[in-house]
């Protein structure tokens, strides 16, 4: 779990009305959405006119930080602290779960979306961060109006070619050749020059 939390941002409620770069973490899920009664709504939207309007939820790899001093949040966290040490993998991994979800951001955007279509796992995107209160609470997500997506920078493959290296050796190689073979003689070489022509002479 610590791990998992490490790789979210930690988001603090100071943060509210302003812009926050974040990640999208997961592909997102479709729900029918509901009014507060429980009763399916029908969408208005051209095209889909009486249909169940639908809404995609996406997380986020991030965490407001008041949701670590919820009451019932860090009840989830110390009944699976104690579930661990009793050996009841299974209720601690489930209880560590609920935690996680309980505090995890995520946001949820009214289908059909262009945005929508775009975002999935990794897809990193800028949003205004707002506070929403309702009966069970309040807690941070972002206001899917302000969605920007953050393209990334695409590099082409490379240009090296080791031949390239081996041209400019080549070419050194020639340079320093044609440089000793014009380079003018020290009188110690005129010297030695003479001398050999001498030697030669006087063989004959």
């Amino acid at each position: 779990m610590n791990s998992i939390m490490k790789k979210r941002i930690a988001i603090p409620t100071d943060a509210v009305g302003h812009k926050v770069k974040f990640t999208i973490d997961g592909n997102g899920n479709v729900q029918d959405v509901k009014n507060k009664a429980g009763e399916l709504v029908v969408s208005t939207i051209a095209g889909y006119e009486g249909t169940v309007l639908q809404k995609k939820i996406f997380n986020l790899k991030a965490y407001w930080t008041s949701a670590l001093t919820n009451e019932r949040n860090r009840q989830f966290l110390k009944d699976a602290i104690l579930a661990e040490k009793a050996g009841d993998t299974q209720k601690a991994s489930e209880l560590y779960r609920s935690f996680l979800n309980a505090t995890q951001m995520s946001f949820g955007i009214l289908l059909p979306s262009s945005v929508a279509d775009r975002l999935a796992k990794g897809v990193e995107i800028s949003a205004t961060v707002e506070k929403v209160t309702t009966e069970n609470g309040s807690l941070l997500t972002i206001d899917a109006s302000t969605i920007s997506i953050i393209e990334p920078k695409v590099y082409g493959t490379t240009s090296f070619d080791s031949d390239d290296i081996d041209a400019e050796i080549l070419a050194e190689e020639e340079a320093a050749a044609a440089a000793a073979s014009t380079k003018p003689l020290t009188a110690a070489e005129k010297k030695a020059a003479a001398a050999a022509k001498a030697a030669a002479t006087a063989g004959k």
